[in-house]
C-alpha cells in the first residue's frame, strides 16, 4: 500500500494549508490529511473490482475525442 500525506511535504505547502485540512469533516480529513483512502464509496456505481476487471492495459485502440459541440448544429 502506498500512502501520501501532506505532513511529508510541509516545505512545499503554503502556510495555513494544514489548518485548512484539520477543519475538514472526518471522512475528508482522513483522506486528505492522513492519506487514507476508503476501500469503497457508499452508493458508488463502479467498484474497484469492476473497473479492474475491464481495465485495458495493452492493445489500446486509437481514440477520437468527440465533443457535444461537434454533434449539435
Amino acid at each position: 500500500m502506498f500512502r501520501m500525506n501532506p505532513a511529508d511535504n510541509l516545505e512545499n505547502l503554503p502556510e495555513g494549508y494544514m489548518k485548512t485540512l484539520e477543519g475538514l469533516p472526518a471522512r475528508l480529513r482522513t483522506r486528505f490529511l492522513e492519506g487514507v483512502f476508503s476501500d469503497k464509496a457508499a452508493n458508488a456505481y463502479w467498484t474497484t473490482e469492476i473497473i479492474d476487471k475491464w481495465r485495458v492495459t495493452d492493445d489500446v485502440p486509437e481514440m477520437q475525442r468527440i465533443r457535444l459541440s461537434n454533434l449539435v448544429k
